[in-house]
């Protein structure tokens, strides 16, 4: 790995300007998700009892190890030598993190990729591309077509959110990295959900902390949500934690707590998703989010961590009936037609989806009107930290070129 950014003291401090929060349940009804997923979830949860849950359990647990095992396996011969990490001729900032499930990564990569282009960068947001059905590596650029068979859901939404910067989707990101800086396209490379992709050398590594999920309580896939042991926050340049609006002053002390005990001085940056609009989807009119209070909201989602969208649902002051699917899931007519029954059902005023989802369901026929909420990263406390690390990136690239 290249050199690290320079830390700064203070690191694990509490942010004081993040005020507490009311429960993330207030004014959100109850979930009943079910299918595998679910169950899979209640299981790790230990809120399904009996035998077969424990003989469950202890097989979870059992193939937590051998998960674990072909983690550390995939990052410790990069980490030793045995196997060498792919250099690519830009700067690379990686956002990922070390649980399944939601943090807020892509709405992050979208907040950096603008900070570049305030800094006079030409960035490109680099990722997999979940859920495209095109193979072969993309390159998109802003003015060109592109839809979600190319690119996958969260590009595409980054792509119709920011239309500046370019963006590069296929399985090997050292090749997509490589092809954007032979078509001169960027200059620095944001890798979405990068933590992982081990095979690919960068110069920083920002890990996040979902203010909203136990960490603590975590174990490894598939006994829980980790997809690496905590211990691993040491790697990071700077831990950012998330959604940290969404919970008490004391959930805030004890993430500072685990960032101290696991990421040794790492800094920690605190940050907010805040919703920035409302639109109909049929035209793309957009309304004011007050437009959302005293209203009864069914929140249809299918991404990481819904209670999220449906909590700032709540805060927007609208009454939230959540209506949940697997995250990526690929929506049909008949899953847009359940939720408009549904909603009918629970006597709801308007539908509300996310910006993710909104690119799957728009060219869907559908019997009501649907609308789609944006949000945005806000910075609470310890945007010094975030500062230093762009100055520490830009910097070395400027002194390599």
């Amino acid at each position: 790995m290249r050199r690290g950014v320079n830390g700064s003291a203070g690191a694990g401090g509490r942010p004081e300007v993040v005020s507490g929060s009311p429960p993330a349940a207030e004014g959100v009804a109850q979930a009943w998700p079910t299918g595998a997923s679910a169950y899979w979830e209640r299981l790790i949860d230990g809120e399904e009892r009996g035998l077969v849950a424990a003989a469950a359990r202890g097989a979870l647990a059992g193939g937590a190890v051998l998960y674990g095992l072909g983690v550390a396996a995939n990052r410790l011969v990069y980490e030793c030598g045995l196997l060498q990490r792919k250099r690519v001729p830009l700067p690379v900032v990686s956002v990922g993190n070390l649980t399944l499930g939601g943090s807020g990564k892509t709405t992050v990569a979208a907040f950096l990729a603008v900070e570049a282009l305030e800094r006079g960068r030409r960035p490109a947001i680099v990722s997999r591309g979940h859920g495209r059905e095109q193979r072969e590596p993309t390159i998109w650029m802003p003015g060109q077509e592109i839809s979600i068979s190319q690119v996958g859901d969260e590009p595409l939404m980054i792509a119709r959110r920011l239309g500046r910067c370019a963006i590069g989707v296929g399985k090997w990101r050292e090749q997509v990295i490589s092809e954007l800086h032979a078509r001169g396209a960027a200059d620095v490379a944001i890798l979405d959900d990068g933590a992982q992709y081990f095979r690919l050398d960068r110069d920083a590594e920002i890990l996040l902390l979902d203010a909203t999920q136990q960490h603590e309580q975590e174990r490894l896939f598939p006994a829980g949500r980790l997809r690496e042991p905590l211990s691993q926050l040491r790697r990071a340049h700077l831990l950012m934690v998330t959604h940290a609006d969404q919970v008490s002053e004391g959930r805030l002390a004890g993430l500072a707590a685990l960032a101290r005990r696991y990421s040794r001085g790492v800094p920690v940056v605190y940050s907010a998703h805040r919703l920035n609009g409302l639109r109909r989807l049929e035209d793309r009119s957009g309304a004011e989010l007050r437009d959302l209070a005293d209203k009864r909201v069914l929140a249809v989602s299918a991404v990481g961590n819904p209670r999220s969208f449906e909590t700032s649902l709540a805060s927007a002051g609208a009454q939230v009936v959540p209506h949940r699917l697997p995250d990526h899931h690929r929506y049909a007519p008949d899953d847009l037609a359940e939720a408009e029954q549904r909603a009918e059902g629970e006597n709801c005023d308007l539908i509300v989806t996310t910006e993710k989802d909104a690119v799957k369901i728009e060219g869907l026929e559908r019997g009501r009107q649907w609308w789609a909420v944006g949000c945005e990263l806000e910075i609470k406390a310890g945007g010094e930290h975030l500062e230093a690390l762009w100055k520490d990136v830009l910097h070395r690239d400027e002194v390599e070129s």
